[in-house]
């Protein structure tokens, strides 16, 4: 049942992160990377149309958590689940 509820986690974090990979770069945007530069960014609140969170965090601090949300995915996905009964 944990590892349910983690797989529909991982993967509800996972959506969002995807969001934020789609969205168009600015064009006047700098062209050299700053890791301990900040970026905000909206989501949406899982079950709410309407109710949306902003999460800020350095560009380093998104890599991690991309990176992390992407190993949850690839062991949920590749551990058995052996069901009783």
């Amino acid at each position: 049942m944990k590892r349910l509820i983690l797989l529909i986690v991982a993967i509800g974090a996972t959506a969002s992160v995807a969001q934020l990979d789609a969205r168009p770069r600015d064009k006047n945007s700098k062209s050299t990377y700053d890791p301990n530069q900040i970026v905000c960014t909206r989501q949406r609140d899982t079950g709410s149309r309407v109710m949306q969170s902003r999460i800020c965090m350095t560009q380093r601090e998104w890599e991690i958590f991309r990176r992390e949300q992407r190993q949850a995915i690839d062991r949920a996905q590749t551990t058995r689940v052996h069901p009783t009964g």
